[in-house]
Order: C-alpha cells, then sequence, then structure tokens
C-alpha cells in the first residue's frame, strides 16, 4: 500500500513536472513568435555577415537538392561565381543546416531566415530554463528563461541573422547536459554535450574550456586539480586582448 501510494504520488509529481514545462515552452514560443512579427522582412539587412549566412543556407540546401558528389568542388566554384559573398568554410556547418532545413519548407528568402534565427533565441531561452531547474523551484525558473527573450541586447541580436545567439544557445544547452551529467552521471547527456560543443564558434573557446575543465575536476583523474590547467585559458585571453589594442 506504501509502495503504491508512492507511485502515484511519483507519477502526480511528473505529470505536475511536464505541465510546467509544457507551459513555460508555449510562452516563450508566444514571445518569440511576438518578436519575430515585429521584424520587418523586406530584404534590409543591417550586417555584412547577415547576407553570407542566407546564403550559405541556400548553398547547403542547393548541395544537398543536387548532389555533386562526383565534383563537389567544382559545384562549389560555380556556386561561389554566382554568389561572392559565400564563406560556407568559415563557420560551423551545423548551423547552416538548419537554415536549409527551413529553407526547403518555406523557401529562400529573408523571412525563414529570421525565423531561423529567432528560433535559436527560444533554444537559447529554453536551455536557460532546463539549466536553472538544477538549482531553482519550478516558480521562479519561467522568469529566469524569459530574461535571454527580455534582455535588449539579446533581443536585438536574436533579431539579426548573425551566428551570436546560436552560438549562446549552444553553450547554455551544453552547460545544461554538464551540469546533468556531474549531478547524476548520465552519458548520454555528455554525449550530447560533445555533439554541441563540436558546433560551436572558434570564439566561444574559452566557454568551451571552462567547461572541460569543471568536468575535470570532478572527474577520476584528480582531486586537487593543479592550476596550471587554467594558464591556455589565460593565454587566450591575453591574446585577444592584445588583438583589441
Amino acid at each position: 500500500m506504501y509502495l503504491g501510494r508512492g507511485l502515484l504520488r511519483l507519477n502526480e509529481e511528473s505529470r505536475r513536472t511536464a505541465l510546467h514545462h509544457w507551459a513555460c515552452f508555449f510562452v516563450l514560443l508566444v514571445l518569440a513568435l511576438g518578436i519575430y512579427f515585429g521584424v520587418p522582412k523586406h530584404g534590409d539587412i543591417d550586417w555584412p555577415d547577415a547576407s553570407r549566412h542566407v546564403l550559405n543556407g541556400a548553398f547547403v540546401l542547393d548541395f544537398l537538392q543536387q548532389l555533386p558528389w562526383r565534383h563537389p568542388v567544382d559545384f562549389a566554384y560555380d556556386y561561389y561565381r554566382q554568389g561572392t559573398a559565400l564563406t560556407i568554410l568559415f563557420y560551423p556547418s551545423l548551423f547552416y543546416e538548419v537554415f536549409a532545413a527551413v529553407y526547403a519548407v518555406f523557401g529562400v528568402s529573408e523571412a525563414p531566415a529570421l525565423l531561423t534565427a529567432l528560433g535559436f533565441l527560444l533554444l537559447l531561452a529554453l536551455g536557460t530554463f532546463r539549466l536553472s531547474r538544477h538549482w531553482l523551484d519550478p516558480s521562479p525558473s519561467p522568469a529566469v528563461a524569459a530574461l535571454p527573450i527580455g534582455a535588449p541586447e539579446l533581443v536585438f541580436w536574436g533579431r539579426q541573422i548573425m551566428l551570436d545567439v546560436p552560438a549562446y544557445a549552444f553553450l547554455i544547452c551544453a552547460a545544461e547536459f554538464l551540469i546533468r551529467h556531474l549531478k547524476s552521471g548520465q552519458t548520454w547527456a555528455l554525449s550530447r554535450r560533445r555533439l554541441i560543443l563540436n558546433t560551436t564558434p572558434s570564439s566561444s573557446i574559452s566557454l568551451v574550456y571552462v567547461q572541460a575543465y569543471a568536468l575535470f575536476v570532478r572527474g577520476r583523474y584528480c582531486r586537487r586539480p593543479p592550476g596550471a590547467l587554467l594558464l591556455p585559458l589565460v593565454g587566450i585571453f591575453f591574446a585577444f586582448f592584445q588583438r583589441l589594442h
């Protein structure tokens, strides 16, 4: 009887948690869609890199549709002659695969590209929500998740067809998988973290290193890790600092 009551209570708690997560998802989805419908979509792209990202997604879509396996280099050269803004090899390709999937449904234009960008903003908010649930109760977690959508700087970049917000979203999701692995030992969470970190731009390498350092600290290799492990991070910081000045 006590076991049955415990299982019933556990199932009720699981249903409440699932309902809370779905409610938070729909609220964040409505906020993201509200931002999307308020963004102009008349070809007025502000940033030079944004047009390159749009074209890179179109290149991936055309490549998958035509499948030029015998002459992929010639296909890339011919494509570049038609659109010289192509920069497919400068950034992780997963972003453009997502663009290509959206283009395949809605066509190649600025509107679906903006929809993809705001989809990454939604992913950032959802990742923040899942990450906050490791320390916060269910009640304040939606407010924390709404912060990325409500922050002016993040909303500004989320409305651009740029890779800053997607990179932040992947890093937050990787951090959530890392915390889940450290708390429960789930190996699948660590595998997802590795997959996500392989898609992040090189500019986020410092945060990737911090996560790797945390994993090393909690691992089996040493209980008191040497401070020398932080030296590469210090070197990266000073290298970027000198480039800025």
